[in-house]
């Protein structure tokens, strides 16, 4: 379970990171 809970965790992350970036940089993405 902790396993499961780090993995989701770290795609929340990514994700929340993606969509920052995605904002302030669109040509990179």
């Amino acid at each position: 379970l902790e396993n499961t809970k780090s993995h989701d965790g770290n795609n929340t992350m990514l994700h929340f990171l993606a969509e920052i970036l995605e904002k302030k940089y669109p040509d990179i993405l």
